[in-house]
Formats: structure tokens, C-alpha cells, sequence
């Protein structure tokens, strides 16, 4: 037997909300080289060099 959940807008939003929420954000640091591009997450003030 099978359970199948039928799509709602909670099984949608949710995890695309929590996804948005938790997803790194791009950062550029300005540099006397020019710009330096990285990824920064909201649980580290590290930037992640790309």
C-alpha cells in the first residue's frame, strides 16, 4: 500500500521558504585588484571563495 500526498500550497512553500532561508548568498568584496566573488552562509561570516 502506497501513501501518496496530494500537493498543497504548505508542501510547496515550505520547503522552498526553508531552501531561500538556509541557501548561501552571493557577496563580492571589493579588492584594489578588482572584485573578488564568494558565497556567504547565514551560520558562518567566513566567505566562500567561487
Amino acid at each position: 500500500m502506497q501513501f501518496v500526498i496530494e500537493p498543497t500550497i504548505w508542501t510547496t512553500v515550505v520547503p522552498l521558504t526553508c531552501a531561500w532561508l538556509i541557501a548561501p548568498r552571493p557577496h563580492v568584496v571589493q579588492m584594489q585588484s578588482g572584485k573578488e566573488y564568494g558565497l556567504k552562509s547565514i551560520f558562518s561570516k567566513k566567505v566562500f571563495k567561487v
